[in-house]
């Protein structure tokens, strides 16, 4: 079962059991699926879905919904008016059509309008009997798929009918689809037992629907605006709505008409079910509001000062309603937009009383919340009942156990509120500087980075550097930090100045500046001097007994190392910072050692070591609370590795992965360009413009260094020509080839990019467009190294694909035989598909199978891929004996003024034969090269040699 409907997003698993059980059906094994979820969550969504892939299978679609209990509505409502639409869409007679003589539908329909009354049915059993009979004949002339939407408002007569439908017909080609709301089955609801029953029968399934993911969530609301949102506005309308699908359509809608509170309809809703509650009930309902998102019962009990029965009394309706939760001892909203509902409905001295209740109940009895949680939640309380005298010290405690949990965004919040309330506190216990230094390394390590500036710039205006040298120092070494993260410009500066303020010079923070300073040289390109300053760091971090500061110094050491391109001592200080970091539990020391240490091990091709230390950088990040900023980095090099040794599939598991985890500012970037690169190679134009464009924006700022602009312009090179836009290609190969200049590690992004460029000369120069740029490929080529596996082979590379402008070059197989020695499946079998198209030029049809045999071992297993495509059309090619590849000699002929660039009408009047059959002779040649185009065409005729001389 596909899906034609561009707008319907995830729900893979769900369609996948829908797709097998509708596949049952239409076999003759009777399928009945009990579809689960919270109300806006998606299942008739889903069941419309089913619907329409279903008829366009040929499956017969019977659709009934169920009416609100206690309205004025017949029982078996729902197939009364299943079968009124089969009725309105065949006619009665194409109905009755497959049913004995005498049996009419119509007649069935009045029955059960006119006489069948309310309640039990069991009397009843003739009307049963017609109805199951009905559906069995429906089914012998094609399966039938019953959609009952919503049986959690079934009366007593539709309930007993779905059971004894679930239960008989074993072979009919039936699948029945019910829809309900779990959150509308209270306790005492009937159709609990109705399910229980059922799930004991074979045959029938249990579905639930879940809220969206992130990804989901973003995908639904770029349908809904026609555009990606921003990380923002994804996160926030994702955490408003928790995922539910209705929720996020009406966030969107309101949000796109400028207002940022909920659409009037949509609170409505959800204030309905609490406005009918009894009003004590309501009054508790808003007090675990005020205190939430889950408040314990022990809490509830001391803020609400009412009878304990009275208390549970309350308590037990909001939980039986659905409006309230019961888990851990405690209660919470049954989804957060209710509990926003419910607080923006109080007045605003309703909350402040219920603010000063909570306080003070916390500050009398703090054990009613985990330690960790009591200065948060108390300053919070204290904020709201309008005392920051009380608010303060809460706010700065809370801000203390957020940095030992590394939850650096929540103790952003509460120095930032901290900084708000203090003008408003008599006597405080803590300075402005003090805040603001605390506020400025929360916000580095939050990745906030505007306002780490901000408040960087606001402590150096408030300390003085004759009396907070030091201090001072440590600022301006995190300016530096803060700007090499944005992209280095005035980085250098900044820890230059805090280098001349720093004293004495072996002190710790000395040795602090001169990592930073290490950094900001290697990142302008002085990486002798980088390497100098480093080493000095990590001298002074070893005398002075500060491991955390040698690993960070080893680290900065390490990146000098490979910048200078020494391999292997650049291992050997990221092995020493590995080592230590793990020795003392330093999981943020442990994280970078990791990161730099894994970038390098992929640089030079040894990727088993790499997905081994990243994978554990992966994991010291998430420990550290760096999941989400330089974890990234670890997440990256591991799913680099991974594709470069073949394992796409779980490359892109671990990215898709590590995108939920929500990447701020630069770091997610690099996820993306991972993900551009597998859709690349998986021919996914669609996707890698998605990706490729993701990373563009956000690595705008760092656009003019090579290691975000020589991938970022490979892969847009890539994209063009697997568009077949060869114009495209080149202008931004020779966009990013002016002045090119490279060092260090960006070596690595260096060769890709110009295997790619020789690609494209070759198929610029094949239709002749756009300045020849093979002397300045070969030239750039020069000048880089080839210490690596992967380099040399790729240096290969680029002169054997510039040697190949009029045919295959026999080079191919020296590039082969050295990409066989990089344990890297894919660019092996690229090149020896194009040594196979040498050896098959050449007439040597037994060594272009034996190329072409070994590429396709290596390249099947990374899926469906035009590389793969391409190998089996040319494996095919040559096992035929026709000569050239299987053109015939008029179409050999005709190729070759089609290269030349002549249409059909040119090329008709040359060979003397009608402007007809050259279209024909056009068509066929278009099919034996598997060429998108004429120009796609010629060029493969020159790569192969099929024009001769």
């Amino acid at each position: 079962m596909t899906d034609d409907d561009p707008s319907f997003v995830g729900r893979v698993k769900q369609r996948a059991l829908l797709g097998e059980a509708l596949t049952l059906a239409a076999g003759g094994r009777r399928q009945v699926v009990l579809l689960g979820g919270v109300a806006g969550v998606g299942k008739s969504r889903l069941a419309e879905y089913l619907a329409a892939a279903s008829k366009a299978h040929g499956t017969r679609v019977l659709f009934g919904s169920c009416a609100a209990l206690g309205s004025e509505t017949l029982p078996l409502s729902p197939f009364i008016s299943a079968l009124r639409r089969l009725m309105r869409e065949l006619g009665a007679e194409g109905v009755t059509a497959a049913f004995p003589e005498g049996f009419r539908v119509e007649c069935l329909l009045s029955q059960l309008i006119g006489t069948l009354p309310d309640g039990e049915v069991s009397e009843y059993a003739s009307v049963f009997q017609e109805l199951i009979t009905v559906v069995e004949g429906l089914s012998t002339n094609q399966p039938i798929l019953l959609i009952l939407d919503d049986i959690h408002e079934a009366d007593p007569s539709t309930r007993k009918l779905l059971s004894a439908l679930a239960r008989t017909l074993d072979t009919a080609r039936l699948m029945i689809l019910a829809t309900y709301r779990t959150d509308d089955l209270h306790r005492g609801h009937p159709l609990r037992s109705t399910l229980a029953e059922l799930q004991r029968v074979r045959g029938v399934r249990q579905l639930s629907l879940d809220h969206f993911t992130r990804a989901e969530t973003a995908e639904l609301i770029t349908h809904a605006l026609g555009r990606r949102p921003s990380g923002e506005t994804l996160d926030r309308i994702h955490t408003r709505s928790d995922g539910n699908a209705f929720f996020i359509k009406q966030l969107v809608q309101a949000e796109s008409a400028g207002k940022t509170g909920l659409p009037d309809s949509l609170r409505d809703l959800l204030l309905g079910r609490v406005e009918q509650l009894p009003h004590p009930t309501q009054r508790i309902v808003q007090l675990v509001a005020m205190g939430g998102p889950w408040v314990s019962h022990q809490l509830v009990t001391a803020v609400a000062a009412v009878d304990q029965d009275e208390l549970l009394t309350s308590l037990r309706s909001a939980v039986d309603a659905n409006v309230l939760t019961s888990n851990d001892d405690g209660y919470d909203f049954q989804h957060a937009l209710v509990r926003e509902v419910v607080t923006d409905a109080l007045l605003p001295g309703e909350r402040i009383r219920m603010h000063h209740l909570y306080a003070a109940a916390l500050e009398l009895q703090p054990n009613l919340v985990p330690p960790e949680h009591h200065a948060a939640r108390i300053a919070h309380h204290w904020l709201g009942a309008q005392r920051p005298d009380r608010a303060l010290p809460a706010l700065v405690r809370a801000a203390s156990v957020a940095a030992r949990f590394h939850a650096y965004s929540e103790q952003l919040q509460m120095l930032a509120s901290a900084l708000d309330v203090l003008p408003s506190v008599v006597e405080p216990q803590v300075t402005r500087l003090e805040l603001l230094e605390a506020a400025a390394y929360a916000s580095w390590r939050a990745v906030e980075n505007d306002q780490a500036q901000d408040y960087i710039d606001q402590a150096l205006a408030d300390a003085d550097p004759v009396i907070h040298t030091d201090r001072v120092a440590e600022l301006l070494a995190l300016r530096s930090r803060t700007l090499l993260r944005r992209g280095g410009q005035g980085a250098l500066i900044a820890a230059q100045d805090a280098q001349r303020l720093a004293l004495p010079r072996r002190s710790p923070t000395y040795a602090r500046v001169l990592e930073v300073l290490s950094a900001a040289l290697t990142s302008e390109g002085q990486t002798e001097k980088a390497q100098e300053v480093s080493q000095q760091a990590v001298r002074l971090a070893v005398e002075l007994g500060d491991q955390e500061l040698e690993v960070a110094a080893r680290s900065t050491a390490g990146l000098a190392f490979s910048h200078l391109g020494q391999h292997e001592l650049a291992v050997i200080e990221l092995r020493r910072a590995q080592e230590v970091a793990g020795s003392r539990g330093d999981m943020a020391g442990l994280t970078r050692a990791c990161v730099n240490l894994s970038m390098e091990l992929w640089a030079y091709g040894r990727h088993e070591e790499a997905i081994s230390v990243a994978s554990a950088g992966m994991h010291a990040a998430r420990r550290a609370g760096l999941a989400r900023s330089s974890g990234m980095y670890a997440i990256t090099n591991l799913a680099s590795s991974l594709m470069a040794i073949g394992r796409w599939d779980t490359a892109e598991h671990v990215l898709t992965e590590a995108l939920e985890e929500r990447p701020c500012d630069v770091y997610r970037a690099y996820p993306h360009l991972v993900l551009a690169e597998l859709a690349v190679g998986r021919g996914d134009s669609a996707a890698a413009h998605e990706h490729h464009a993701v990373a563009s924006e956000t690595l705008s700022i760092r656009a003019g260094r090579s290691e975000a602009r020589l991938p970022l312009a490979r892969l847009a090179a890539e994209i063009a020509l697997l568009e077949n836009r060869i114009e495209d290609a080149q202008d931004i190969i020779g966009a990013v080839l002016n002045g090119f200049h490279v060092t260090g590690q960006s070596v690595t992004s260096a060769w890709p990019l110009l295997t790619t460029a020789a690609r494209v000369e070759v198929q610029a120069r094949a239709q002749d467009v756009g300045p020849d740029t093979s002397r300045l490929l070969t030239r750039i080529a020069a000048t880089l190294s080839t210490n690596a596996t992967s380099w040399h082979a790729a240096a290969l590379q680029v002169t054997a694909e510039l040697a190949s402008v009029q045919a295959p070059s026999p080079q191919w197989y020296a590039v082969a035989a050295a990409w066989e020695h990089t344990n890297e499946p894919y660019p092996t079998s690229y090149a020896r598909l194009r040594a196979a198209e040498a050896a098959a030029v050449a007439g040597n049809r037994a060594d272009a199978q034996r190329w072409l045999t070994a590429a396709a071992k290596d390249a099947r297993p990374l899926g469906q891929t035009p590389l793969l495509r391409e190998i089996d059309r040319l494996t095919s090619q040559t096992r035929t004996e026709e000569p050239k590849l299987g053109l015939t000699p008029r179409e050999t002929e005709v190729l070759r003024l089609l290269a030349e660039g002549l249409p059909n009408k040119m090329i008709a009047e040359r060979l003397v034969i009608t402007e007809k059959t050259v279209s024909v002779h056009v068509s066929r040649i278009l099919g034996k090269l598997a060429a998108c185009n004429r120009t796609h065409a010629a060029a493969m005729a020159r790569r192969l040699g099929l024009l001769g001389t």
